[in-house]
């Protein structure tokens, strides 16, 4: 179970909820802005505002912050470069991995749907059975 203090915390900005996970220690203001550029981006460029931010991950051995984004809408992979250019306009040329996953629509027309949740979960899910299998 993932809880606030060292290596991970949860995060909320704006419809998005975001973990923030850190390889080697306590995840960090520059972790926050990387989520926070990455929200600014989903929600003013995203063409069925369908996108959200999922994790924000900073491996401090190779000093890269990867940003995992996803939607429902397969025009959103353009989402990918245009954070990573705002990225590198302001830390220029600071390691930076952009990740777009798509995943199948959900059942939209139930109650109990909220898209953040449909998406943080088919996601976070994948990413768990990847860790499992290696």
């Amino acid at each position: 179970m993932l809880i606030r203090g060292f290596r991970s915390a949860w995060i909320t900005i704006k419809e998005h909820r975001i973990l923030l996970e850190c390889r080697g220690g306590f995840p960090g203001e520059v972790m926050e802005f990387a989520a926070r550029l990455a929200v600014e981006v989903c929600d003013f460029n995203s063409r069925g505002k369908k996108a959200r931010v999922v994790k924000v991950y900073y491996n401090n051995k190779a000093c890269v912050t990867t940003v995992t984004m996803a939607s429902t809408d397969k025009t959103d992979c353009e989402l990918e470069a245009l954070l990573t250019g705002a990225w590198y306009n302001i830390y220029n040329g600071s390691p930076f991995d952009v990740r777009m996953v798509i995943v199948e629509r959900g059942n939209e027309s139930s109650d109990h749907y909220d898209h953040m949740e449909y998406l943080s979960s088919k996601v976070l899910e994948s990413f768990d059975l990847e860790n499992v299998r290696t």
